[in-house]
């Protein structure tokens, strides 16, 4: 984030922030979607997924109107970021917390 933050004159160096900034954001939807298979049976998984899935969908909705609020409110990119980072610290909160299926 910080490298596109301050964009450098080597577009090598952008390619290569921009790609670990996509795999990092993306290494989690295995996790993700395999969490309702193992919590749910072959005939309630696709209601299962289907939540888990309008919950993320909702997040992408949500996110770009929260932020453009703010950053309409404040005019500062540092309450976004806070923002983020708190919705961020209560996931992980809420995933330390979850009762792993056995």
């Amino acid at each position: 984030m910080l490298i596109m933050l301050n964009i450098p004159a080597s577009t090598l160096a952008v390619c290569i922030g921009l790609f670990f900034v996509g795999f990092c954001l993306n290494i989690g939807w295995p996790a993700f979607t395999a969490y309702g298979m193992a919590v749910s049976d072959s005939k309630t998984y696709p209601i299962a997924s289907s939540i888990i899935n309008s919950g993320g969908n909702l997040g992408g909705f949500v996110a770009p109107m929260a932020a453009g609020f703010l950053l309409d409110k404040t005019g500062s990119f540092n309450s976004v970021f806070t923002y983020f980072g708190i919705c961020a610290a209560i996931g992980l909160v809420v995933i330390l917390f979850l009762d792993e299926p056995q």
